[in-house]
């Protein structure tokens, strides 16, 4: 999974290059792999000891960055890219 995650972010900075998107920080790729286990904003809270309202806030971040609506939808991009799609 953290293979993935990291090709996400090559994409990402590709597009980030080409003025399409934002890079996500390195928090948010902590929260995105958590939420890829399928961990829930409380158990993501705990887990790096953050508030769940920091939680939320990283979780936005990631869906404008991502263009996802959903977790489900910012998992499957993890998915893809770990299968290069």
């Amino acid at each position: 999974m953290l293979h993935a995650i990291m090709r996400l972010v090559r994409e990402q900075r590709a597009e980030y290059r080409a003025g399409k998107r934002k890079v996500l920080t390195d928090r948010e790729r902590e929260v995105l792999a958590l939420i890829v286990q399928g961990k829930l904003n409380k158990e993501i809270a705990r887990d790096l000891t953050i508030t769940e309202e920091t939680v939320n806030f990283h979780i936005r971040n990631i869906f404008l960055k991502l263009d996802v609506r959903s977790r489900t939808q910012a998992a499957m991009r993890v998915r893809d890219s770990a299968q290069g799609h």
